[in-house]
């Protein structure tokens, strides 16, 4: 080998590196990436439109179906277009996540945007949905009307009625008039994971049988339809809580807002009964409702129980607004949501009773002691199927049983759990 020859013979790589062609090969990748983004969003967004679609058409059934000449009745048709938006949902949500995760594979960045996207979506389609405001009735029944039994399953309904009790949507605010024999109008608040039947249920649960049997006003707050969009929803709620209602209000809080306008137009009392989350909802609502002028609200009392909210600061925008009305608040020991176990991040409200500690009792409020027997609206025994007995095969009622044991009632007709009056901190008053 000579000097000469030296390159030649070194074995040295040739160069063939060409960047444009690597430049189109990313810009295609990008390409491809994108357009598969798009169809994503595309897909979901169609799975998400049927669900809301579905929706609609139940309202409008519900619009148009009359008893006794009131609208805004459920059918079987109804219902069921309610159930396939809710199948709608969760499939929108699995293909949420698992187109997000081919599109985002490999790259930490994309798979953090993509599950973001899926579960808040969820989020904003519950906070944005249009305004449902419903009015139940219920007399004496020990399932409080439900349209299920305790184990889920489905109970029987009599007369050809597609639910339990009295439901039905309200699309006209001036329909919702005071109780004839209170002079009162009840409005209730739902709580996190509650479907309408749940937010119905826990209306009637935690106002008096004679408030019951008048009705109880309840706005909806549609769940979101899975566990982690529901406490991120309620996690906004609570910032909101904190911010004094200066992020945008949920359709919630703006039927809240609504309502107060009304009841002060009209010269209306108000009652309200604020359930877990529903406590945040009432919060934000009334905070709003200082900044923007709308004062003196006849709020006459405000009930909150297990609420996310602290009920000490509400008690205090409340008397801003309404210097007559009353805060109550019942918080049973072991309720982590209202408790001060949180430290601060949900209620951090002082406990008003309870007897167990490693317990669940966040759906443990009563208005009034539960039946010792299961009963309907009619009085007649009911199983644990609602099939009517005779009194030889009446069942007892799990809800006072649950009620004992975790409330510890002191006699027959004490009731732990109804809300204790809340005094505003100091300062406020």
């Amino acid at each position: 080998m000579t000097t000469d020859n030296a390159e030649t013979r070194s074995g040295k790589l040739e160069n063939k590196f060409d960047k444009d062609e690597l430049q189109n090969e990313l810009d295609y990748q990008v390409k491809v990436t994108q357009e598969f983004d798009k169809n994503r969003k595309e897909v979901i967004g169609y799975i998400y439109s049927k669900a809301e679609d579905a929706r609609a058409e139940a309202t409008e059934i519900r619009r148009t179906t009359e008893i006794d000449g009131k609208t805004g009745y459920n059918t079987e048709k109804s219902l069921e277009l309610e159930r396939r938006a809710d199948i709608y949902d969760t499939i929108a949500l699995g293909a949420n996540l698992a187109l997000g995760a081919a599109y985002g594979w490999g790259n930490n960045t994309l798979l953090s945007y993509a599950g973001t996207e899926a579960v808040t979506t969820p989020i904003i389609n519950s906070a944005t949905a249009p305004e449902q405001i419903w009015k139940v009735k219920c007399t004496q029944d020990s399932l409080y009307c439900a349209d299920n039994n305790m184990d889920g399953s489905k109970r029987p309904t009599e007369n050809g009625k597609a639910q339990i009790g009295d439901k039905r949507q309200i699309f006209d605010i001036n329909e919702i008039k005071p109780s004839e024999i209170s002079g009162v109008i009840t409005l209730s608040n739902n709580g996190i994971l509650n479907p309408l039947d749940d937010a119905l249920k826990n209306a009637i649960k935690q106002n008096k049988w004679a408030t019951n049997k008048d009705g109880v006003i309840v706005i909806y707050n549609r769940p979101t339809g899975n566990y982690v969009s529901e406490v991120l929803y309620a996690a906004y709620d609570k910032i909101n809580d904190l911010l004094g209602g200066r992020l945008p209000l949920t359709t919630a809080e703006k039927a809240n807002l609504r309502l107060y306008d009304y009841v002060k137009q009209n010269n209306y009392t108000l009652d309200k009964s604020n359930h877990s989350r529903g406590g945040l909802t009432a919060s934000v609502a009334i905070q709003k409702a200082n900044r923007i002028g709308l004062k003196d609200i006849p709020i006459r009392e405000s009930r909150f129980f297990g609420t996310a909210t602290n009920v000490k600061d509400y008690a205090g925008y409340l008397k801003e607004n309404n210097p007559n009305a009353v805060t109550k608040s019942a918080v049973h020991k072991a309720d982590f949501v209202g408790n001060k176990w949180n430290l601060g991040l949900m209620g951090f409200n002082d406990t008003t009773g309870g007897d167990c500690i490693l317990c669940y009792s966040h759906s443990s409020y009563f208005a009034e002691k539960p039946s010792e027997y299961l009963i309907n609206e009619q009085g007649q025994y009911i199983d644990l199927k609602g099939k009517i007995v005779t009194e030889k095969n009446k069942v007892k009622n799990e809800y006072l049983d649950d009620f004992n044991a975790i409330w510890n009632t002191i006699n027959e007709t004490s009731n732990p759990s109804l809300p204790k009056v809340v005094i505003p901190k100091q300062g406020d008053e």
